[in-house]
């Protein structure tokens, strides 16, 4: 998943109309797969974590870089729920 561009204009258009504080919504970065509860994960965890891993959301780490370089320009603050 690559984050879309609304993660860096928000906070940025946010700030020009002197926010200090920037929410993104819940599930913004999705959580655990909707399937994670019709596994029993006692009964062949091989499997369950190969499909957790497949499954996985991989966020960048210059996605990450660049949301705190807009922070730090912007003088704003960023809050998202991180699911797991």
């Amino acid at each position: 998943m690559q984050p879309s561009n609304a993660s860096h204009s928000s906070p940025v258009e946010a700030a020009k109309r002197e926010a200090h504080l920037v929410v993104f919504p819940e599930v913004f970065v999705p959580g655990t797969p909707i399937w994670i509860d019709t596994q029993t994960i006692w009964d062949g965890d091989e499997e369950w974590f190969r499909l957790l891993a497949e499954n996985a959301v991989v966020i960048p780490i210059h996605a990450i870089e660049q949301l705190g370089a807009i922070t730090r320009e912007h003088s704003v603050w960023l809050v998202s729920e991180w699911t797991n």
